[in-house]
């Protein structure tokens, strides 16, 4: 039974309250019950599909490599501890189709859509008596700007595809060791203390690491997250912990967001040079959104004037504090309204088609200041949201996966997927981010496969509160180092090979 309609001045979403008993069995989704950007598609573009024929690419998709009788939303949200094998959409928009004729071969072809606002594809999930077998693309806004990618092998189309969005960073060798990182260290009253105690296991361990990735912890004031804001109690002094990883050959990755709650102590600052997206009902006001701990406003990477500002905090926050690399994180632009208000270098512009533009702008900008800071060092980045390009300048990982076996099954079938839409460097988070700590096998297999994958990082946020690290179990550290040891086997090391040798 439908609800009646709500009175002059009440909501759909009381009405819905009302009807449902006071929510205990149907309720409004809180912030924004109903949205402009659940509109019929501006355009839809069709193509007949062929007996057989395949579908790969699309990005960071879970399940299987083949997407053939699936719906994909074109479109980024923050999916942690999303299900590896169904959940859609999660980090990235790569409107990117890589068809494969098995009957021709396996003749290839790409059909790329230069089109960044929601939409979706559907690969032959719908029937239609009438018109026969078709896939079909569509998006809310924006236009039908189509590039069609030839092959005829898949490498070849892969090729051509990068070719127009971007070739791959050339990142640092340190970069292709093991990485650690964990939210639990940060977070930490005392993360300083944590984050040496990591270089102390190191050596005790006599395990090689190339980096740490930093979590956002040591920008909290109470429970709450401020980018470019030092937590005092926790690190008195960065510098001598950044010195110490120096001294370890450790390079320090610092997490970093797009976003500042409404009480940030640079909120105002920002306000007064127009430097977030504003809101599409009042143009002089920042968007108020939804953001972790909190209401929000997006930074409006649009305006240079934002760049300009974000390239100096992470060169004083960051840079000059002897953190050399940035980790650009929860940077799918979450604004649910599409007519919220750009600035697009003073022309106007709305979030409509931004999305995706706006997580690159920043990414872009961290990068620009990385490379002023230290012209002679090849700049490494790592993003978890993005566009089609996101690999000139980033490193990229399927984000906060859930640890189970399941999702190690799926994760490596969704690393063919990163692979087929250009992205080669990519990883997943070993031992799984969220939920329980691994068990001693499952953490084993998914090191095992991990030292194969371009980016090798043991991630994790514990449900216990424990840290999966290498020595997590001592039962399992032979089988660790070993392994860890032979991924180090495979980084290069520079230098003219001896004669004969490759």
């Amino acid at each position: 039974m439908s609800p009646s309609p709500p009175p002059a001045g009440a909501s759909w979403g009381a009405a819905l309250v009302r009807a449902s008993g006071g929510g205990r069995r149907l309720a409004p989704r809180p912030g924004r019950p109903a949205d402009a950007a659940l509109r019929s598609p501006r355009f839809a573009h069709h193509l007949v599909s062929h007996a057989g024929e395949r579908y790969h690419g699309f990005g960071d998709k879970s399940g299987g490599t083949d997407k053939r009788g699936r719906h994909l939303a074109m479109g980024t949200t923050d999916a942690l501890g999303y299900d590896a094998e169904t959940s859609d959409p999660l980090y990235k928009h790569i409107p990117f189709c890589l068809s494969v004729r098995p009957e021709r071969g396996g003749a290839a072809v790409g059909v790329f859509y230069d089109n960044l606002s929601r939409g979706l594809f559907d690969l032959g999930q719908t029937i239609d008596a009438y018109h026969g077998d078709f896939i079909r693309f569509e998006a809310s806004d924006g236009d039908l700007d189509c590039y069609v990618l030839f092959g005829p092998s898949v490498p070849q189309v892969v090729a051509n595809f990068t070719a127009l969005t971007g070739r791959t960073s050339f990142r640092p060798r340190w970069a292709i060791s093991y990485s650690g990182s964990t939210m639990q260290y940060t977070d930490a009253p005392d993360a300083g203390v944590r984050l040496l105690g990591f270089l102390d296991a190191l050596k005790e361990h006599d395990l090689p690491c190339g980096s740490f990735q930093m979590s956002s912890g040591y920008t909290m004031i109470g429970d709450k997250r401020y980018v470019f804001h030092w937590n005092r109690d926790k690190f008195p002094e960065p510098e001598a912990v950044t010195a110490k990883f120096a001294e370890a050959g450790v390079h320090l990755v610092a997490n970093i967001k797009p976003a500042l709650l409404n009480d940030h102590p640079k909120f105002a600052e920002v306000q007064g040079f127009g430097g977030f997206v504003r809101d599409s009902d009042a143009p002089d006001s920042p968007q108020t959104t939804q953001f972790w701990g909190g209401d929000g406003a997006y930074l409006d990477f649009t305006n240079p004037a934002t760049t300009r500002w974000w390239m100096a905090n992470v060169t004083k926050e960051l840079l000059e504090r002897g953190i050399g690399s940035t980790w650009n994180d929860n940077n799918e632009f979450e604004i649910w309204d599409d007519a919220a208000v750009c600035d697009v270098n003073g022309q106007g512009g709305t979030m409509a088609t931004l999305r995706p533009v706006q997580t690159h702008l920043m990414i872009r900008a961290s990068h620009l200041a990385q490379v002023a800071h230290a012209p002679d060092k090849r700049p490494y980045l790592i993003s978890r949201s993005g566009g089609p390009g996101l690999q000139r300048y980033v490193q990229t990982w399927s984000g906060d996966n859930r640890t189970s076996w399941k999702t190690l099954r799926w994760n490596l079938r969704m690393g063919h997927g990163f692979s087929l839409s250009g992205l080669f460097d990519y990883g997943h988070d070993v031992g799984g981010f969220a939920g329980p700590r691994p068990e001693p096998e499952l953490l084993m297999r998914w090191i095992e496969q991990a030292v194969w994958w371009p980016r090798f990082t043991i991630h994790s946020w514990n449900d216990d509160g424990s840290v999966t690290e290498p020595w997590t179990y001592p039962e399992l550290l032979p089988q660790v180092k070993a392994a860890l040891d032979w991924r180090e086997r495979l980084v290069p090391r520079g230098g003219r090979p001896a004669p004969g040798s490759r």
